[in-house]
Formats: C-alpha cells, structure tokens, sequence
C-alpha cells in the first residue's frame, strides 16, 4: 500500500495522527510492517501466529502468543464462539469464554438461545445462562483446556498455561464494541468491560469461576 490517506478536513491533529501512522508503518527503506508475528516451519513455509500487539508479557516478562492457545480450545469445544486469554504483566494466565448462540454473526451478539452444534455438548441445555452453570459445559471447556495446556507446540512450558476460566453470558460484537468492522477482537475493550469478574477471577479459587 501507499499509505494511509489523511482526510485534510479533519484538521491538523488527524493529519499528525496519519502522519505517525504512516511513519509506524512504513519505514524509511519502504518496508511495510505488518504487525504479524510469525514462524517459519520445517518444511520451509512461513506461518502467521498473531499480532505483536496481542503478545502477552508474563509477569516474568515471557512472551505469549495467546492466539494459538486460543484457537486449540475452539478446535477441542466446538460449541465455543471465541476464547480471549487475559495474562499481561500478571502472575498467570486465565480467559473468557463465549458460546455458539442463534443470531449472533459478528455485528450482533445473537440471543441466549445455543445453536444446533453448541446444543450437542449438552442437549439437555438451551441457552447461554444455563450453560453458565451446567456441570458437562464447565467439565468439557475445563477438559479443552487442560488438554491445551498439555499441548506443548502452543505451550511450551507452564507460564503458557491458563489456569481459570468463565463463561460470558454474551458473544463479542460490533455492537457490543468488542469487535472491529473487520471483526478483529478489542482485546483491550474487553479486557475493560469485563474487568470485575476477570479480577474475581484472580482473587477467587478454583478453575472455573463463575460470571455472577
């Protein structure tokens, strides 16, 4: 790309913030620098494992890719819509869960109703809010993610680790702030909006603690 276009319009705080991005972006020798974190396998192909500004800095200064973390636990509970790992400068790891539910498509958040494949974890359960408390739901994301973290290819050694999950009682949206138009995760608006039960999860025992 050329760059990013400046709207003149917007005066001259919007040409400077333009200006900065630009200079981030693209370096003086005409590098574009994406932003993406990646590894080259051994069969000599180039990987994209997430984004530098996902990194969770360990409260030991280790650097954690979330997104492979992540992505196992989808891969092992296909009833789960998306997992975001929380982690940055503090002592371990812990995430936030969301379920598959009709309706939701990225722009809306859907309804408390779990759709068809979500529905097969447990199909004695319907909704978000019971699987919120349903034993075979906490049982088989607490299993994905004991499974995860015994994988050693998206975790390496025990600061890789998450040791405590909830499950939110909504999906991430547009609407809801928590995604881009691009559908791309806020992780720090997440992060934010959830701060109460997150730092619950910090101060309360077991594995998985409960929203409420």
């Amino acid at each position: 790309m050329m760059g990013y276009m400046a709207c003149l319009e917007m005066g001259q705080a919007h040409i400077a913030e333009m200006t900065q991005k630009n200079a981030e972006t693209i370096d003086k020798n005409g590098w574009l620098h994406s932003g993406d974190k990646g590894l080259i396998t051994v069969q000599g192909m180039v990987r994209i494992t997430g984004r530098y500004k996902e990194l969770i800095i360990g409260d030991g200064g280790e650097n954690i890719a979330p997104v492979p973390i992540e992505d196992s636990i989808k891969g092992l509970v296909p009833g789960v819509c998306e997992v975001m790992m929380i982690g940055d400068k503090r002592k371990y790891n812990v995430c936030v869960v969301t379920l598959k539910a009709v309706g939701a498509n990225g722009e809306s958040a859907g309804t408390d109703e779990l759709d068809m494949g979500a529905k097969l974890v447990n199909p004695a359960v319907k909704t978000i809010t019971a699987a919120m408390k349903d034993p075979v739901w906490i049982e088989t994301i607490s299993k994905a993610i004991k499974d995860t973290n015994a994988n050693s290819q998206c975790c390496p050694n025990k600061v890789f680790h998450i040791q405590k999950f909830t499950i939110l009682p909504a999906n991430f949206s547009e609407e809801g702030n928590e995604l881009t138009p691009t559908k791309k995760l806020k992780r720090s608006i997440v992060e934010k909006k959830y701060s109460d039960v997150i730092d619950k999860m910090y101060t309360t025992d077991g594995v998985y603690i409960g929203f409420n």
